[in-house]
């Protein structure tokens, strides 16, 4: 079958320091992901609860001391049937079926970049994912700290933000006549202290001077699409971005990170989704997860024997 994998950067900072994922991977993230924590959403117009939760969280070694963390992201629903054809006529239903679409993830812990694999139809979605993962760790560190009088754990950012690519941005601005604004929202980078350029001046530099955890930048008309895709495909999920467009048909509209964000398609069955051994050649295969950046490899390798400890 065929799957849709959504490409992302796993962005999470603890406490006021910013602390990245690594430091607190043993005692907050490794421990949340795998308790029985569920989020539950009530749709308006659907009297059924949703519940998303983790199921089956381990971490595994694709090869050379590069682990990743995995697991199944449930979405556990209710179908309703209002009508089937029968006997070549269409006939009212009112039935409701329990079912558990599911995506399998893979985080590699080397550099905070992930991937979601859709099972199937109504697997859940990265987005969910990313509210889903705040709000276990948020869960998670209330209880725990219930039970510490000191050093109490500091409550994360989570920004799981897709990274965009050349193609996707040149062929979604392809019918654009105007951007008549361009949107940049900057979070806190989980360890990325080196990386050069115009985006770590405002993302981190800038929101450091006034002591500001997020910050929005809106560039006016910009008249380059040239340069608009140099910024934002040099950006590796670094920033969260808008374009608010009009289009060559005087319609307007708005493109935002996730529809130039990289996605790919991998013909896969639900045994090999499953399977690291598998998965490790796929994932290998993906330039953006490939990028370790000078300080990540440093924290990587501080930490990965605290990791290695960690895998059954």
């Amino acid at each position: 079958m065929n799957n849709n994998v959504f490409i992302a950067n796993f962005n999470i900072t603890f406490g006021e320091n910013e602390g990245p994922l690594l430091e607190f991977f043993d005692t907050i993230v490794y421990p949340a992901f795998r308790s029985d924590i569920k989020r539950y959403h009530r749709y308006k117009d659907n009297p059924d609860t949703d519940i998303y939760f983790f199921l089956d969280v381990k971490l595994v070694d694709l090869g050379d001391e590069d682990y990743a963390l995995t697991g199944k992201y449930i979405r556990q629903t209710v179908l309703e049937i209002k009508s089937i054809v029968q006997d070549n006529q269409l006939i009212s239903k009112n039935d409701k079926y329990p079912t558990a679409p599911y995506s399998v993830f893979y985080i590699l812990l080397k550099n905070h970049r992930m991937v979601l694999i859709k099972n199937q139809k109504g697997s859940p979605d990265i987005r969910s994912f990313a509210s889903t993962t705040r709000y276990i760790l948020d869960q998670y560190i209330r209880k725990e700290n219930k039970n510490r009088l000191n050093n109490k754990f500091p409550f994360p950012v989570v920004n799981i933000v897709g990274i965009p690519i050349r193609e996707d941005l040149e062929k979604a601005l392809e019918p654009v006549e105007k951007i008549e604004k361009l949107k940049l929202r900057f979070y806190p980078l989980n360890g990325d202290w080196d990386i050069e350029g115009l985006l770590q001046s405002f993302s981190t530099d800038l929101r450091k001077l006034v002591d500001a955890k997020t910050g929005n930048i809106i560039l006016n008309s910009p008249n380059s699409k040239e340069g608009v895709i140099e910024l934002l495909d040099a950006s590796q999920g670094i920033v969260d971005s808008t374009m608010y467009v009009r289009y060559k048909n005087n319609t307007r509209g708005k493109i935002s990170n996730d529809n130039v964000s990289e996605q790919v398609t991998w013909n896969l069955d639900e045994e090999s989704i499953n399977d690291p051994n598998i998965m490790k050649d796929y994932l290998s295969e993906v330039k953006s997860l490939q990028f370790v950046s000078n300080s990540n490899r440093l924290l990587y390798n501080q930490k990965k024997n605290i990791i290695k400890r960690l895998i059954e």
